[in-house]
């Protein structure tokens, strides 16, 4: 432990406290990643366990990056990894237990920041999960974790106090890179996120309002510093 902080640490114990719950004889884990606001069911990522899929990943994008600066977009993703760390679906499966021990065996040591070594943290070591273990459930529905990452290619809309994205109900939002109204640093009623590019230096864009609505409905007031997982019988 003494070589990381506390944050990378938690990082790094993702696939232990997985494991943790599946070897507790949990049938299904569903980790959420600290700074993450549930707004709806997150049936997406159970459906593809109870099909068969023996793991539920999300994906950055969805669709190809759209405007002028789209290629710079997708260039950011391929440095954080494909897939997002920040929600991720468990079956009890040999090739489970598997990933996890190999994940965590890697996490050891190499769970940081470092974009010219190849390292996003854990996230970037999911990349080679479908070559390495087989096929993955991949979630496809844009409204399980909308961040400032793909919020471009949604539209987010709230309908009667409830989100959508599109046609699909919003399930989960992550708050990374976001500040909320009202909070230190905000001037504005959008949300700002702030962007490190390999360079060191911040970039900044900023969010639609109708996304601070969402949360400003949702009554978040909270700050969790730690991931949860949540197992399933």
């Amino acid at each position: 432990a003494g070589r990381y902080d506390e944050l990378q640490f938690s990082y790094a114990l993702t696939p232990v406290l997985i494991a943790h719950l599946l070897e507790r004889g949990s049938d299904q884990v569903l980790f959420i990643k600290q700074e993450s606001l549930v707004t709806g069911p997150l049936d997406p990522v159970f459906e593809l366990l109870d099909g068969g899929d023996w793991l539920a990943l999300t994906p950055h994008l969805l669709s190809p990056a759209p405007g002028d600066d789209a290629v710079e977009r997708e260039l950011n993703i391929l440095q954080g990894g494909v897939y997002n760390g920040g929600v991720i679906g468990a079956r009890s499966d040999p090739r489970s237990d598997a990933f996890l021990a190999w994940w965590w065996a890697r996490l050891r040591l190499h769970c940081r920041w470092d974009l010219e070594a190849g390292l996003h943290w854990e996230q970037r070591w999911l990349d080679l999960v479908p070559s390495l273990f087989g096929d993955v459930g991949v979630v496809r529905n844009p409204g399980c974790n909308v961040g400032h990452w793909n919020i471009t290619e949604r539209t987010v809309d709230l309908r009667d106090g409830v989100a959508w994205v599109g046609e699909e109900r919003a399930s989960l939002v992550r708050l990374h890179g976001m500040v909320l109204p009202g909070w230190p640093g905000t001037g504005s009623p959008s949300l700002t996120c702030r962007l490190t590019r390999q360079t060191g230096s911040p970039g900044h864009c900023t969010m639609p309002s109708r996304i601070s609505t969402v949360i400003s409905i949702q009554g978040v007031a909270i700050n969790v510093r730690r991931g949860l997982g949540v197992g399933r019988q």
